[in-house]
């Protein structure tokens, strides 16, 4: 077989047959006949010349110089170098018991040379599908060639079991390996297997520690891996757990809040109980960290000895203040206010600094510092906290303790629960008390307060109501509620007599205030909030329509006061403005159509059907609108009207038309005053109009 010479290989040789009688050299032949020596020369000049004679006439020395072989093709993509395919990946895939082409995992293409990605993988190792390292890093880069390599690096060989390469630090949401760098990663990690992680009996190697805690805490298993997980991270010193209990017992049972641990107290879930013994009987009890906490009565109340009877272990801080009461039942403690202390705590101290009795309380001035009593001179009562307050409801009871030794006064004022009523003008303490040491001034003290100390709006006790009436000239001091009218007609008595035949103004309050009447009285919309919004602009002052004290006037009347025109100018009908018109809607429009009234011509063409409407012809009332009735022609150009319309018997449109009555449809229109002579003509025909056209053509 011959190769071609574009392939660069050198052109074959021409098979030429020696010259007649020459005999082939190297052959039997010539041997036989072989001449003596000094014929040898003309021999080989005679075989040399015939040669080129024959070379010659074939055309060999005319053909051209055989072309150079082609220069290699640079390719723009980078090779990789020699060391890559000396790789343990590129080896075993190259030169082991079943090669593999690049092709099959590389795509060749010019410019183009990528890494293969786990997709090619799968197509021979469908079994070794990874289950770990799916990250998104993972999944870029190729899964299966983040442990198997089959690039040299300069420092490391990329074996498939040296993790530590990458996971010497954290990786995404994985924390750096720290604990059990050192252990095999296969004894727990399968990377082909599902589930991807099968991990090692822990007491194995952690033969003095057992647990049963979390959700594996009743399974029969006897590989205890699954249960420490669940608060140790395989990877992790142990002393971390110690911070995942909070996220496990915010939502699993048993539920624990986040009151359990705070700064400077039970700042760890391990400070009570013991890491891997979660036993009511382990928990470490309080005296081991409270050494020296007393209890109040804890000599004589066992409760008062145990601290869980008054602190929750999951919310020590908060809850003894509600304690108490599930004890000391009989006790509604309502003092002191004070939220952050605790009612009870606020008064008896949990824990003294010594044993105290249980019955022990502090004295109300340890707290009430300073505190004087209006009239504790001349009664001695008033100098006793306890005769007016009760120490467990101090408030409330003092306010009803005066009524013990006052029982005569029934005072309703202030009404003000919070004050009560003697003490709203009585203050039992006084901020503005004058600490005072003599006997005689202290007698001096009782004077009820002065009404301008609360009602602070009055300058002076005769400031209001035109400055010339004290305060008790209308109220009563234990009283104090006015009587409406009956109070008002001590001075304004005529007043009150001609209000009395409107009932809704009988209550003088309603309308004046009582410190100010003349210059505030209350606005009408105050009750009449229906005619509130919106008015017309010259309606807008009740009074100058309404009588105020009398009652209503005339509407006619007071209509005619501003609108004499209209109220002149009106036909009979619309008389009553009030019949179309709401006083109290802004605007002129009408609050009725004139349908409402005139049903038949509102239905006809010209109400229904002309812009305009009513008023294109009529007027309501004067000055302005129609006076009088416009022509037909006005609307209707006469020039316009086709057919009979233009005949002067037909100039008068009243005499077929009627102004709410539309055109004409029966014969009897036609018949009855002008064409009487037809009146049998075409007695079949309804209409004279189907004929004699009074519009366009048909």
């Amino acid at each position: 077989m011959t190769r071609d010479p574009k392939d660069g290989a050198p052109p074959p040789k021409p098979n030429i047959p020696p010259p007649p009688g020459v005999p082939k050299l190297f052959s039997g032949e010539f041997k036989k006949s072989r001449a003596p020596i000094w014929q040898w020369p003309a021999i080989l000049l005679i075989v040399a010349g015939t040669s080129a004679v024959v070379l010659y006439f074939s055309g060999v020395f005319d053909r051209p110089p055989p072309p150079p072989p082609p220069a290699p093709v640079k390719s723009k993509v980078k090779r990789p170098q020699q060391a890559v395919l000396e790789s343990p990946g590129h080896r075993q895939h190259l030169t082991g018991p079943k090669t593999v082409q690049c092709a099959e995992c590389h795509v060749i293409k010019e410019n183009v040379f990528d890494r293969p990605d786990n997709q090619r993988c799968l197509k021979c190792h469908i079994a070794n599908e990874s289950t770990i390292h799916l990250s998104d890093l993972s999944r870029k880069e190729g899964a299966c060639l983040s442990c198997h390599g089959f690039l040299v690096k300069k420092d490391k060989a990329q074996k498939p079991w040296a993790c530590m390469r990458c996971h010497d630090k954290a990786v995404g949401v994985r924390v750096a390996v720290t604990v059990h760098a050192n252990e095999e990663c296969s004894s727990c990690h399968l990377p082909h297997t599902k589930p991807g992680v099968a991990p090692k009996n822990c007491v194995s190697c952690h033969t003095k520690t057992s647990a049963r805690h979390g959700k594996m805490a009743s399974s029969s298993t006897t590989n205890t891996a699954k249960v420490c997980i669940d608060c140790h991270n395989p990877h992790e010193k142990g002393k971390t757990a110690q911070d995942r209990c909070a996220d496990c017992h915010r939502a699993n049972e048993p539920v624990v809040p986040a009151t359990a641990t705070f700064s400077g107290g039970h700042e760890k879930c391990v400070s009570c109980h013991l890491p891997h013994e979660f036993s009511k009987a382990t928990v470490r009890d309080c005296k081991s960290c409270h050494v020296d906490r007393h209890t109040l009565g804890e000599n004589k109340s066992t409760a008062h000895r145990d601290c869980k009877s008054c602190h929750a272990p999951h919310n020590v801080r908060a809850s003894a203040r509600e304690k108490c009461a599930t004890c000391h039942t009989r006790a509604n403690v309502t003092h002191p206010r004070d939220a952050t202390r605790g009612t009870c705590v606020g008064c008896h101290a949990p824990h003294p600094k010594d044993r105290a009795p249980v019955r022990v309380a502090t004295v109300c001035l340890n707290c009430h510092k300073g505190k004087e009593t209006l009239g504790e001179a001349r009664v001695p009562a008033h100098g006793r906290c306890a005769s007016c307050h009760k120490p467990h409801d101090p408030l409330p009871s003092a306010r009803k303790s005066c009524a013990t030794c006052h029982a005569k006064l029934r005072p309703q004022h202030p009404p003000d629960a919070h004050k009560g009523a003697c003490t709203g003008c009585h203050p039992p303490h006084r901020k503005d008390l004058p600490t005072v040491t003599s006997t005689s001034a202290r007698r001096t003290q009782g004077v009820a307060t002065s009404c301008v100390n609360c009602h602070t709006k009055a300058s002076s006790e005769t400031a209001f109501h035109k400055g010339n009436t004290t305060c008790t000239k209308c109220h009563t001091p234990h009283r104090f509620k006015l009587d409406g009218a009956a109070v008002c007609r001590n001075c304004h008595a005529s007043t009150v007599k001609r209000v009395a035949s409107n009932p809704g103004h009988r209550t003088c309050t309603k309308c004046h205030t009582t410190h100010d009447p003349s210059k505030h009285p209350a606005a009408c919309a105050t009750c009449h909030t229906a005619k509130k919004e919106p008015i017309s602009k010259g309606h807008a002052k009740c009074t100058q329509c309404h009588n105020p004290h009398e009652g209503k006037a005339s509407a006619k009347q007071q209509c005619r006061t501003c609108h004499a025109d209209q109220v002149s100018s009106a036909p009979d009908g619309h008389a009553n403005c009030a019949k179309c018109h709401d006083p109290h809607v802004a605007g002129s429009t009408p609050k009725v159509a004139c349908g409402s009234c005139h049903t038949p011509q509102a239905k006809s063409t010209h109400g229904s059907k002309v812009k305009g409407g009513c008023l294109s012809c009529h007027r309501p009332h004067g000055p302005g609108g129609r006076e009088k009735i416009p022509a037909c022609y006005s609307c209707h150009d006469k020039s316009k009207q086709v057919g009979l319309h233009q005949m002067a018997p037909h100039a008068n449109c009243a005499t077929c038309h009627r102004s709410h009555g539309g055109s004409p449809a029966a014969r009897e229109t036609c018949t009855a005053k002008c064409h009487t002579d037809k009146k049998t003509h075409m007695p079949n025909a309804t209409k004279c109009s189907d004929c004699h056209l009074f519009g366009g053509p048909r």
